[in-house]
């Protein structure tokens, strides 16, 4: 295993390279050194990241992969909890597609003769 440490960045005093860095954070105002350890195919994938010029560099990278990971969990979050909300709503009740659709305004005015009826591409 390869041990890969992620410290201070050298360009911390150039001022142009500290206003990139706080917009990339987002004014995160703590930054916290982390010792990671690498499998050898992991090292070589980040540094093939950081060679396609989108990152650049290790910590910029783990911070992309953590505020994904964030992003994914927060929606799995929101999914659970709307089935949670589904499941608890009550008995399901049938399901009748041409009322659900004659809701529909732009429906609802094919049907009434309003608009040509081909226009939604079906027959009715």
């Amino acid at each position: 295993m390869i041990q890969h440490v992620i410290t201070s960045d050298p360009l911390a005093h150039c001022s142009i390279y500290k206003k990139i860095t706080h917009h990339f954070l987002a004014g995160y105002t703590r930054i916290v050194s982390k010792t990671i350890i690498l499998t050898g195919k992991q090292d070589e994938w980040i540094k093939a990241q950081i060679d396609t010029k989108r990152y650049i560099d290790d910590s910029e990278y783990i911070r992309d992969l953590v505020r994904l990971e964030q992003e994914r969990r927060a929606e799995t979050e929101d999914i659970r909890s709307t089935l949670n909300e589904g499941e608890n709503s009550g008995e399901p009740q049938p399901f009748d597609a041409v009322s659900h659709l004659t809701a529909w305004p732009l429906f609802a005015s094919c049907m009434a003769g309003r608009l040509p009826r081909n226009i939604l591409q079906w027959e009715v």
